[in-house]
Parts: structure tokens; sequence; C-alpha cells
């Protein structure tokens, strides 16, 4: 799983007009990470710019979101980099950096950045197989695969867990670092919590995350609409595409 929502749309006979959704749409999150709290408060922008377009809200993995969207169970994914696009279309949202989160009182704490890999010298936190953002944090410092099943490599060794929050909560209890989306922290320059947040060093590793339909999907105003809806929520740290 990872932080991306899946809005469904039920077709109508109706196209989308006059910047309104015209059928109810069903919104689902393929993870329940801190990202996806970005777009859930900001979700009454569709009811506002689609009235007729009713929200529904549900969750699942990667895999299984581009197999019912090339099925016609879905109408849209809002997915990262990389993911099988054959069959189809999407345009980029946004591009985000990611930060290395650290328990207050660790010895990177007066650090300004953070090499990609001086991860593998530290207890590092790691979602389980078959989350997305585990193969981003993996691509960054591939030396983790050595022990991203929890082999140890010397004194160090790497803990999964089910999801970013309650990853983020072990790191706050001082079991060891992890990296998150830069999406998921409000305020990455606050000293008075129980994490710091360190950007990695030159040049930044980054996520690009888009929204994806199936090709010859009949109403693309429809998710031009939700793509302009997304670019209008708060995304902090984003670069929008």
């Amino acid at each position: 799983m990872c932080g991306r929502l899946v809005v469904v749309q039920r077709l109508t006979k109706h196209p989308l007009g006059n910047s309104e959704f015209t059928s109810y749409q069903k919104l689902a999150l393929n993870s329940l990470t801190p990202t996806n709290t970005v777009y859930l408060s900001k979700t009454t922008n569709l009811k506002y710019r689609g009235p007729k377009a009713p929200l529904f809200l549900e969750e699942n993995f990667t895999v299984r979101l581009i197999e019912m969207l090339r099925q016609g169970e879905l109408d849209c994914a809002i997915l990262a980099d990389p993911f099988p696009s054959a069959g189809l279309d999407f345009v980029d949202l946004y591009e985000e950096p990611f930060l290395v989160a650290i328990p207050k009182g660790h010895e990177w704490s007066d650090r300004k950045t953070i090499g990609q890999k001086e991860l593998k010298e530290q207890n590092t936190l790691l979602l389980g197989a078959g989350h997305c953002f585990r193969d981003h944090v993996l691509g960054v410092c591939p030396e983790l695969n050595r022990f991203g099943n929890g082999l140890t490599l010397g004194e160090h060794r790497s803990f999964e867990g089910s999801s970013l929050e309650t990853i983020r909560q072990m790191v706050a209890g001082g079991i060891g670092i992890t990296v998150l989306p830069r999406t998921s922290v409000s305020n990455p320059n606050d000293r008075d919590g129980l994490i710091l947040y360190i950007p990695f060093e030159s040049p930044e590793p980054t996520r690009r995350v888009s929204l994806v339909w199936r090709k010859g999907y009949p109403r693309v105003e429809a998710m031009k609409a939700i793509a302009r809806t997304i670019r209008a929520c708060d995304l902090p740290g984003a670069r929008l595409l």
C-alpha cells in the first residue's frame, strides 16, 4: 500500500459540464498513511465543484488498483511513479522530496542534511512488503535490501510497520529512524516535538505523483477537474506539475 487516493466515477448519460460532476464519485485510498490526510481534508472541494457527485472512500494496494482500473471497476487513481502504465493514461500532479525522520536527541539532531548511504548505519523503520513507499525508500538506499526482512547487518537492522503513522510513533519512541514523504509532514522545521525532520543531501530523492485512468475513458474533462482540485490542495513542500 501507499499514500494515494482512488476516485471512482459511475458513468451516466450526461457529460461533465459547467464545472460540475454529473455522476456520483467514489474516493478510495490505498493506504492509511499521513499523506492521505492532505487529500481527505480537501475532499469537500470536489463536493463544491461537483454538487451532484457525492464521494465515497475506499483503500487498496497499488497492484490491485491498477487491475481494477484496467477492468473498469475504478475510474481513476492517484499513484506514485513508477507504475505499469500499459493501457492507462495519466497526468502528473506534483513532485515531492523525502525527509529523514529521527527521534529527538538522536546523534544526527544537529545535522543540516543526511546522505542517502548513511541510512544503513541506523536502525531503519520500513513499511512491510507490498507497500510501494517501502520500494521508494529501498530505491533511495539499496543497501537496506540486505536487511529489509529484519536480518541483522552488524549491529544495525530494519524493522517493519503496517503504516507510516505506526512507524512515525516508533521513531518518536526512539526505536529507529525512517524516511517520510514531504507532504506527510506539516512542519518539518518544528524542533520542539519528539521527531526531527532532516532533508537529504543534494540531489534530494523525490517521488512523482500522478492521476491515472484507463485509455479510452469517455470523460476526460472529469479527470481534468479532479486534477485541478488536487493541485488546489495544500501540499506542503510539493512542486506542482
